[in-house]
């Protein structure tokens, strides 16, 4: 793992209007711009393959409170450059990110293909992690729902070929957000909500390719390896998600029983954005006393 000394933003995006307390660390083929607020033990936030690391604002705010709180837009995302779908790369992102700011082990947040990252980020530095609190990552969804997980990728891939990388963004949007009683979580978003997932479509362009080994459904990992982890897990679960969350649930739990669950009444995929507070709840109870 390479790293090297922090630039300020200002120093790549001095005509972007960034906002202040942002940095740049550079690491192995990308500069990860991030943000550290708070003092105490240490948490990454991690976000999916849509969204910037504004959306963990609320959530950043409140544990800022009682610890040190690190976002960052993932390589690809936001204001960080050179993208993949390779999970492995991100986890070595966020082990450098741990070791150059936190110098030690810290409480790892994913949500979505965050959640993927924190899981292969368990599976490769273990050390880094003290506890982890995966928000409904997509594990083996292709292998759990292959038909609609071809159909999203057919539509996704007919967007993105035609230059429409927003549109394709709102169909993923739309998958992820759906609530399982009706209707969709997209719709109660404000303008500028929605605008951190779909003005990220370049980096959902490049990371959503789910028939690639080491992708957002870390399908390299198998649930016997993950059973045998001792890093405690939490899995955040929204009651009125998407069918598929409840199927990954489902499937991961009963693989590993070790994982405990926090269901969240009436939350979708959302979660972060809608109930924050339970969010900072599942990180301030992660770590066992």
């Amino acid at each position: 793992m390479t790293v090297n000394d922090d630039q300020t933003t200002s120093d790549r995006h001095s005509d972007q209007g960034v906002f202040d307390g942002l940095q740049v660390l550079p690491v192995d083929g990308s500069e990860l711009t991030y943000q550290v607020a708070g003092n105490g033990p240490p948490v990454l936030l991690i976000h999916g393959a849509l969204g910037v690391l504004e959306v963990w604002g609320d959530v950043q705010d409140a544990l800022a409170t009682t610890h040190q709180v690190i976002s960052y837009d993932r390589r690809g995302h936001g204001r960080s450059p050179n993208g993949t779908s390779d999970m492995r790369a991100h986890a070595r992102d966020a082990a450098g990110l741990i070791e150059h700011i936190a110098g030690e082990p810290a409480i790892v947040v994913g949500w979505s293909a965050g959640a993927a990252v924190a899981m292969e980020l368990i599976r490769t530095h273990p050390e880094q992690v003290s506890a982890a609190v995966l928000i409904e990552p997509a594990f083996h969804l292709p292998r759990h729902q292959p038909f609609r997980s071809l159909r999203l990728l057919l539509d996704f891939k007919r967007d993105s070929r035609r230059g429409r990388d927003r549109a394709a963004a709102k169909t993923m949007a739309l998958f992820a957000f759906a609530r399982r009683s009706g209707g969709n979580g997209w719709d109660e978003l404000d303008d500028h909500q929605r605008e951190w997932f779909i003005g990220d479509a370049e980096g959902l362009r490049t990371e959503f390719k789910v028939l690639e080994r080491f992708n957002t459904s870390v399908d390299h990992i198998s649930t016997k390896e993950v059973s045998g982890w001792s890093v405690p897990m939490t899995f955040l679960l929204g009651e009125d998600s998407a069918p598929w969350v409840h199927v990954v649930h489902s499937v991961l739990t009963k693989a590993a029983p070790q994982i405990s669950t926090v269901r969240l009444a009436g939350a979708c995929h959302l979660m972060p954005l809608q109930q924050p507070e339970a969010v900072v709840d599942a990180v301030r109870s992660a770590v066992p006393v």
